[in-house]
Formats: structure tokens, sequence, C-alpha cells
């Protein structure tokens, strides 16, 4: 395992210069991608802890970025695991070019029958809203009401193991002493 504060990779080692020249070719292959001179562009994210939580009210950023680089056409189905209130998808008036998906963590457990693909259900949902398919979905008019609803989520902070997926580092040290860093700095050191 390799990790970072910022980032971990539980299956590959960055460093491995084949793996690089992988990695290089499918960012490659990314940054040619566009949205307006293709298909539809979808982007997947699911939240990894109950601090990402807070993603769900920067998704307006995200998406700004996201039409900048892929075209005004890029969607974002972003999976909110652990979720208690309510589960399945919901779209939002504020950006109509963008999906939650509250996810139960019983797909997690081995008794559940998607416990083998756990995002299945929520990416073929996302490709029927991408085709304009009917489905049943709640709606809000704002990312700040359907952040309301999100259940926090604490099972990404740690892997196989027990392990801490992300490594502390100064820069967090710094944000919790309410200092912003000038520049993301990571720790980041094979495992």
């Amino acid at each position: 395992m390799f990790r970072g504060y910022y980032h971990s990779f539980w299956h590959d080692d960055p460093t491995d210069p084949c793996m690089c020249e992988r990695y290089n070719r499918r960012i490659s292959r990314l940054g040619e991608m566009n949205s307006d001179e293709g298909p539809q562009l979808l982007f997947v994210r699911s939240n990894v802890s109950h601090e990402n939580m807070i993603e769900v009210l920067q998704v307006p950023e995200l998406m700004k970025l996201l039409r900048a680089k892929f075209g005004k056409s890029s969607r974002l189905l972003l999976i909110l695991e652990n979720q208690q209130k309510f589960t399945g998808p919901a779209l939002v008036d504020e950006d109509d070019h963008v999906m939650l998906h509250y996810l139960s963590m019983d797909v997690h457990k081995k008794s559940h029958p998607d416990n083998a693909m756990p995002y299945a259900r929520p990416v073929e949902c996302a490709l029927e809203w991408c085709a304009r398919k009917t489905f049943a979905c709640r709606h809000f008019e704002t990312l700040k009401e359907a952040f309301q609803l999100a259940h926090p989520y604490p099972g990404g902070e740690r892997g196989l193991g027990g392990l801490p997926a992300f490594e502390a580092s100064k820069v967090l040290a710094a944000v919790e002493a309410g200092c912003e860093p000038s520049r993301p700095i990571g720790n980041d050191e094979p495992v």
C-alpha cells in the first residue's frame, strides 16, 4: 500500500516506472476527453470519510472545474456512504448535472445481494439519468438541503487490518491549528 495525506493506492505502487507509465497514459486519455465534442462524461466520486461529507457543499466548485476542463455536459455522481435517514438517488435543482446517491452501509455486508458490487446500482441509476430515462428519486432544491440529510461516514479512514488510509502530515496539523498552507504538501511514503 502507498498512502499520502490526500490519497492512497491500495493495489498500485506509484513509484514503479511501469505503473507511472500506465497512469500517464490514462491521465493523457482523460485530458483529451470533452463532453461538448463527444458523449456525455459521468464522473463518479464516493465520499471516504466523515470530514468529506462537506464535499456535498463543495460540488458547485467541483462542477465549475469539471465543466471548464471537460465541457459543459459533464455530469457528477456523488455516492454518499453509510446513509440511514434516506437511501437511493437524489437530484438537486441547484445543478441539473449532479446526482447524489445515498448508499446504505448494508451493501458492504457479506449477506447483502449487492455486496460484490456495492456501487453497481448507483452507477446504473446514474447512467439511466444520463440517458434521460425516467426513474424514481428524491429531489432537493439546494445542495445545502441535500447535505443536511447526509449521515456522517467514518469508514474510509481505515483500511485492511485497521491501517490508516491516509498519512497525517504537517498540512493536517496546520489546518487543525486554523492555518491554511500555501500549497498542498503530501507526506507520501510507501508502507
